[in-house]
């Protein structure tokens, strides 16, 4: 049972991986002017003659950027860990009873400054 409990870690580690660099690449080719710099400050630091290593991470900012930008737009799960209320809350003029389940939506919370600037 614990092998099979392991290898699902490990799937579902890897898938997350995985779709957040799809879509950076996505986001990436859906933005010329985004890939040219994120190319371009790769080439500069990294060169053509080596391979990226975990360390290039830090003297790379623009790709760093946009790693945190595609999590905020994309985040792995749309909802983070569930909450338990405490005690009786109002949130909003919404009474939340004592011991309800709260789950808070990531991405809304990742998109809502794009909708607060859209409408600005």
């Amino acid at each position: 049972m614990n092998d099979i409990k392991h290898l699902l870690y490990f799937i579902a580690g890897t898938e997350t991986n995985s779709t957040i660099v799809e879509w950076a690449l996505t986001e990436l080719l859906r933005n010329p002017e985004a890939m040219a710099n994120a190319k371009f400050e790769i080439n500069f630091i990294v060169g053509p003659n080596r391979y990226f290593r975990d360390n290039d991470l830090a003297d790379l900012p623009y790709l760093r950027a946009v790693i945190i930008e595609t999590l905020r737009l994309h985040p792995p799960s749309p909802f983070l860990i569930p909450r338990k209320a405490e005690s009786d809350t109002d949130v909003l003029g919404f009474l939340v009873p004592e011991n309800a389940q709260i789950l808070v939506n990531a991405w809304a919370i990742g998109r809502a400054l794009c909708f607060i600037l859209l409408s600005v």
